[in-house]
Order: structure tokens, then sequence, then C-alpha cells
């Protein structure tokens, strides 16, 4: 999810947009947000395909049904494995900090134990039942501003297809 890439002219690592580097850590909620109303996006239109469109116009009620219900099942997907994201960082976290290990039984260890321990404290703060990657996905107010732009894309596409159409037949005359 962190995708760098390399800024032109300089060759210096970025991050995405919606990625948030400080300090030790890494918040990629932004970029979470956009990915996860993109495959609620993608798996509504995929689902409308099978009712013709874009070639045919489906009602806006239908449309925003649809969307709904793929909402709805790709959170409880998100959420689904996020849970299993924090469980299985908890059995990590605790085999790190276990004293019998051989990591913990010299301090030649001690940097790559700690690296760990920030690697798995960005998790943790990404995948935390509170941070903003979840809750951003489950907050209401946040699903009707998304939710009002994806059903309003989905109404304008095939329009929006019709035009540029249009637009590129009139250009290679």
């Amino acid at each position: 999810m962190l995708h760098k890439r390399t800024v032109a002219g300089t060759a210096q690592a970025e991050f995405r947009p919606g990625i948030r580097v400080a300090a030790k850590t890494v918040d990629f909620g932004g970029e979470f947000e956009r990915q996860f109303y993109g495959d609620v996006m993608l798996f509504a239109v995929d689902r409308l395909t099978a009712l013709g469109y874009p070639q045919q116009s489906v009602d806006t009620r239908i449309v925003a049904e649809t969307i709904d219900v793929v909402r709805s099942e790709m959170l409880d997907r998100y959420n689904a494995r996020h849970n299993a994201i924090r469980a299985r960082l908890a059995q990590a976290e605790a085999l790190l900090r276990d004293p019998g290990y051989w990591w913990n039984l010299s301090s030649a260890h001690t940097a790559a134990v700690d690296d760990f321990a920030a690697f798995f404290a960005n998790v943790a703060g990404n995948f935390a039942a509170d941070s903003r990657v979840c809750l951003c996905i489950n907050d209401q107010q946040s699903w009707d501003r998304w939710r009002d732009k994806l059903i309003d894309a989905a109404d304008r596409y095939p329009g929006d297809c019709h035009t540029w159409r249009r637009i590129l037949a009139g250009s290679q005359g």
C-alpha cells in the first residue's frame, strides 16, 4: 500500500498521496480510505454491468442500492481482515518481547528488535480499532460523503463516456 515512487528531477522517493510520514511512523489512512472506497466503486460497477451498465442507463435508486450493498459487504471483509491483523500482531509482539528467545538474549540484536518494535507500532497505529484507517471506513458521516460522490460518478459515467467519444471522434477528423 505504500507504493513508493520517485519524483522527477530529484529522483527522491515519495509516497502516494494520503501517506503521512512523521518521525518513525507511517500513517496511510488517507490512501487506505481511497482504496476502500475505490474497491466499493469497482465491485459496485462490476455488479451494475450485469444490468447493462454503462451502455444502458440504470436507475439512480438501483445504483445507490448496489453501492450500499457492496459497501456493507466490503466493510465486513475489511473489518474482519483488520481483526485478523490485530490478532497476528498481538502474537508477534508477544514473541518479540519474550525474554527466552535468542533475539532477546544478546544486546547484539537490540537494534533489530527495536526495528521490529517500530514496525509493529506502525501496524498497530494503522490497524487499531480506533485508528484513523478503521474509524474512517466505519464512520457514517464519511460514508455519507463518499456515497454521494460514488452515486454521482456512476450516474454521470455513461454520459461522460458519450461526451468523450464525441470529442475524440471530432478530433480525429
